[in-house]
C-alpha cells in the first residue's frame, strides 16, 4: 500500500480536483483499491466526491464519524474507534469525512509535538496517529490519498511526515516558487522536531517509540510537481504556454531540484520530478464539481457539448501520464 499526499503552500493551485482525479483513476483505470482521506478543515475533497443528497445525510447523521471523531480520542485516552469509511460512487474510491472541527485540534497536536512533561508516552502516540491508521489499513487498499488544506500547521506536518510521499501540485505565479522553498524548510525543522521527541522517548524509555515492531521513522518523499492552470494555444499542433508564463515555469525545475533534493533519491534522473502539466480546462471542472465525477468521465448527461467531448479525452490523457509518472518515480524510490 502506497499513501500520498497532495500539498502546496500556496492555495488556489487545484490540489483537491488533482487529487481527485488521480484517485478516481486509479481505480477506473487500473482497478486499484483506493481511499481518500480529507484532513483539509474546508471539506473540498468531501464535497467534491460526495453529491449534495449524500453529504446532507452523513452529516445530518449524528452517529456517522468523521477523521475528527477518529483523531478526537487521542486528548482524553479513550479507546479508539475504528476507521470510519464512506463511499464515492461518482469517483469510484472510500473516503474518511472531512470534518469542520479539524482546525480546533491544532492546538493539542501542537501539544502534543512539543510535550516535554513525562507524559511522553500519550504524546509520541498521537504524533503517530497517522502510522496507526496506515497499519489498519495496508492489507485493504493499494493506494491512499489524504487531502489536506495548505497551511503549514501540525496536522499537514503529521500527514507529510508520515506518508511515503507528497505530490505538488503549482500555478504559474511567484507565489508558487516561493512556497517551493517554504516546504522544504518546513520538512527539514519537523524531521529534526520528530528525531528529538524520538529521543526523549528513548532517554524515557530505553528504546526509541514502535509501531509492527520497528522503531518509526520519518522519510517524506517528494514524488514530483504538476504545473497547472495556464492559458494554452497551439502553434503547429503542439500546446505551448502563454509567454507572460514561461519565466515563472523556466525557474520551476531548477527550484525545485535546488530544495527538494533532500527528499528523493539522488540516482534519479531530475527530469521525472516533473509528472505532469495541466492546462486550463475552463468549464470541465466545475462541470465535474457538479456532477461529483473525475473529469474524464464526465458525458452529455452532465452537460458536455461539442468540442468538450475532446477535451474530456485529453484530460484522461493528461491523467493518464501523470499516474504512470506517479508509478515510475514510485517504483525508482523503491516504493512500489
Amino acid at each position: 500500500m502506497n499513501t500520498i499526499a497532495v500539498f502546496n503552500n500556496k492555495g488556489g493551485v487545484g490540489k483537491t480536483t488533482l487529487l481527485c482525479n488521480i484517485a478516481a483513476y486509479y481505480s477506473f483505470v487500473l482497478h486499484k483499491k483506493v481511499l481518500v482521506i480529507d484532513a483539509d478543515p474546508q471539506c473540498n475533497a468531501t464535497t467534491y466526491l460526495l453529491d449534495d443528497q449524500k453529504i446532507e445525510e452523513v452529516y445530518s447523521n449524528q452517529t456517522v464519524k468523521t477523521l475528527y471523531d477518529y483523531i478526537e480520542p487521542y486528548q482524553s485516552s479513550e479507546g479508539l474507534i475504528d476507521l470510519p469509511i464512506q463511499s464515492s460512487v461518482g469517483f469510484g474510491v472510500d473516503l474518511v469525512l472531512g470534518d469542520t472541527r479539524l482546525a480546533l485540534m491544532e492546538d493539542f497536536l501542537s501539544g502534543e509535538w512539543s510535550d516535554t512533561s513525562n507524559a511522553i508516552q500519550r504524546s509520541i502516540k498521537t504524533v503517530c496517529f497517522l502510522k496507526y491508521m496506515y497499519l489498519g489499513l495496508k492489507d485493504k487498499y493499494d493506494f491512499v490519498f489524504i487531502d489536506v488544506g495548505p497551511s503549514l500547521g501540525v496536522l499537514n506536518r503529521l500527514v507529510l511526515l508520515f506518508t511515503d510521499g507528497f505530490i505538488m501540485p503549482t500555478s504559474s505565479d511567484i507565489f508558487c516558487l516561493r512556497a517551493v522553498d517554504n516546504i522544504s524548510k518546513a520538512i527539514e525543522q519537523w524531521i529534526q522536531s520528530f528525531k528529538k521527541l524520538q529521543k526523549k522517548y528513548d532517554d524515557n524509555k530505553g528504546h526509541y517509540y514502535q509501531l509492527d515492531n520497528r522503531d518509526v521513522e520519518v522519510n517524506p518523499m517528494f514524488l514530483g510537481y504538476v504545473n497547472q492552470q495556464y492559458t494554452s494555444r497551439t502553434r503547429g499542433g503542439t500546446r505551448q504556454a502563454v509567454k507572460a508564463y514561461d519565466e515563472i515555469i523556466s525557474q520551476m525545475p531548477k527550484l525545485v531540484n535546488e530544495k527538494m533534493s533532500k527528499y528523493y533519491p539522488h540516482n534519479i534522473d531530475k527530469g521525472h520530478l516533473k509528472i505532469g502539466e495541466i492546462p486550463n480546462f475552463n468549464s470541465l471542472i466545475p462541470m465535474s464539481q457538479s456532477a461529483h465525477k473525475p473529469v474524464f468521465q464526465l458525458s452529455s448527461h452532465d452537460g458536455v457539448l461539442g468540442a468538450h467531448f475532446a477535451k474530456v479525452d485529453e484530460y484522461q490523457e493528461v491523467m493518464k501520464g501523470i499516474v504512470s509518472n506517479i508509478n515510475r518515480n514510485l517504483e525508482e524510490y523503491g516504493l512500489a
